[in-house]
């Protein structure tokens, strides 16, 4: 059985509803490609924070930490990436938990591709339509991200099938409950030697 006939016969992974919604933002395969492939936009969006209780404030906003940037805060924009690594590594243990940020309903050309030399960000003009499926620890986080990157396609074919099977299908966003189950995709042996590896030296 290949790829799209897993996944026209059992649907899409809930895991990837996120990557579906932002297919269905795209009039063609092409666009969805470029979007894919050259802006990163993979439908798993992460804030990190230093509060368990994250809301999205319109009061607030996020400040430019480049080394170039001036420190103003844009109010009532957001920063988020799919990149949670390379942002744990940044702002860990100051921000130890990490937002999910659900942008399935947040038009394509409200968030744009940033490069403050913090992984791969979008600055969100307009998070109104935004919502927080839930706040995890970066540990957590970190094995959620990590199936929904393992889930990806892997191909220009896979990903034209993909935006082909997500314009039929609609997948609802999964539950806080489902997304701590998708991180036992690695036993805990395994993902300790995976933290170990890529992440704990950087946090010491």
């Amino acid at each position: 059985m290949n790829w799209f006939q897993k996944i026209s016969q059992q649907q899409i992974s809930p895991i990837l509803a996120g990557l579906a919604a932002e297919a269905r933002k795209y009039a063609t395969p092409e666009e969805f490609e470029k979007a894919f492939i050259s802006e990163i936009k993979h439908g798993m969006y992460w804030h990190l924070t230093d509060n368990p209780n994250f809301v999205i404030d319109p009061e607030l906003g996020p400040a430019d930490m480049s080394s170039m940037g001036t420190g103003r805060r844009d109010t009532g924009k957001l920063m988020v990436t799919t990149n949670l690594d390379e942002w744990a590594v940044n702002y860990a243990p100051n921000r130890p938990y990490a937002a999910l940020i659900d942008m399935s309903l947040v038009p394509a050309n409200e968030y744009k591709q940033v490069n403050r030399g913090f992984g791969n960000e979008f600055f969100v003009s307009d998070p109104s339509s935004a919502r927080v499926v839930d706040v995890f620890n970066i540990k957590d986080a970190l094995k959620v991200d990590y199936e929904h990157h393992s889930s990806l396609p892997e191909n220009f074919a896979e990903l034209r099938e993909f935006w082909y099977t997500a314009k039929e299908i609609e997948i609802p966003y999964p539950s806080s409950q489902d997304l701590r189950s998708f991180s036992k995709h690695l036993s805990p042996e395994q993902w300790e030697q995976q933290w170990k590896e890529d992440w704990e030296p950087e946090w010491q």
